[in-house]
Parts: structure tokens; sequence; C-alpha cells
């Protein structure tokens, strides 16, 4: 359930279990707007997206530069 200041139930509940975690992430997809809703969800619970990329090979470069700490990827891309 959404509350008024556009956070979910389990976005809060991810926040108040880990203050003061943040993780960074990079995002790999395909889909602008799935790639758009995961940033903008990961954003709101406290962490930073590195970058978003509609391509594996764009992606790499930055992922072996920067060292995420995590990458969420779409398994069914093109490329």
């Amino acid at each position: 359930m959404e509350d008024l200041a556009g956070k979910t139930d389990v976005e809060d509940a991810a926040v108040a279990e880990n203050p003061g975690t943040s993780r960074r992430f990079i995002i790999v997809d395909d889909d602008r707007i799935a790639a758009g809703h995961a940033r903008a969800l990961l954003t709101r619970a406290g962490h930073e997206v590195l970058g978003v990329f509609q391509s594996s090979p764009g992606g790499l470069e930055v992922i072996r530069r920067e060292k995420p700490d995590a990458v969420l990827t779409d398994i069914m891309m093109p490329e």
C-alpha cells in the first residue's frame, strides 16, 4: 500500500530493518520503464544508483570501474 509520501509499506520496512545502510547499484535493463521504476524504488529506499544502462556492454565498463555492491539486470536482454 502506498502512503501520501509515495512510499510503500515494503520500502518503509526495508529502510527500518537497515537504517543507515546504503548500497551502490547499477541497473542494466533494455526496458526503460522497468529500469526507471527500479531506480525510483532503490533511491527512495536510500540507495545510490550509479547508472542505468540499456545494454550489457555499456554497463560492463562501469561495473568494472565502479565495483557496485549489486547489479540489477534483466536476464532476457537482446545483447
